[in-house]
């Protein structure tokens, strides 16, 4: 699908996945194709967008917005080829911002 309809913030929200920037696909965990998984796109408006993806019969997918910290934090925690190009890069100009030194 490549639409979603959302709300958030007391509005309704559409996600076009044709136009949106595709950061992170988790689809694949440890190199294995997974029946629930998470996808986050930046969109053109310059929003950040969760989509949860189900094959399972009976569920849905769903969208909900996210802020900026929530992406870099997914993207920071995610496995290497879990982050698209663009994910990488953004990664990489904001992670100093978001994540500490332990």
């Amino acid at each position: 699908m490549a639409t979603h309809y959302f709300e958030a913030e007391g509005r309704l929200f559409k996600l076009d996945t044709t136009t949106a920037t595709k950061l992170l696909d988790t689809f694949r965990r440890n190199g294995n194709p997974q029946t629930r998984w998470r996808e986050i796109y930046r969109t053109p408006a310059g929003r950040y967008v969760q989509v949860n993806r189900t094959q399972w019969e009976g569920e849905e997918d769903s969208a909900s917005l996210l802020h900026e910290e929530e992406v870099v934090i997914a993207l920071a925690q995610a496995e290497l080829s879990q982050r698209t190009p663009e994910g990488e890069a953004l990664l990489a100009q904001k992670e100093a911002t978001y994540v500490q030194q332990a």
